[in-house]
């Protein structure tokens, strides 16, 4: 992204966003975080009209959004690498062995 991308691509979204004129300028992690929250109000909508047991998936999910929201960017980021780090356990490696 060139120079005039980084400094208004994000308020240029935030804007559309927020459904305004107003020209607010974001950083990205402000702009995510405006996006998430629309997520998560979507998954809230479509909650109340789903039947109890679609319901029932639903709200993990919604769950897992507002805790991506808690943590941010720099949180999920952070979560990954410590994914990546941790040493793969075979399938195997779990099962007991009954002999």
């Amino acid at each position: 992204m060139n120079q005039w991308g980084e400094r208004y691509l994000p308020e240029t979204v935030a804007s559309m966003i927020k459904g305004t004129d107003d020209r607010i300028l974001m950083t990205m992690d402000g702009v995510w975080r405006i996006a998430m929250s629309a997520r998560i109000d979507e998954a809230l909508r479509a909650l109340s009209l789903l039947e109890d047991e679609a319901a029932k998936v639903q709200r993990p999910r919604i769950a897992g959004l507002r805790a991506s929201l808690t943590k941010g960017p720099a949180g999920l980021r952070e979560a990954a690498r410590k994914v990546q780090e941790t040493p793969a356990r075979s399938p195997s490696s779990q099962i007991p062995v009954v002999a």
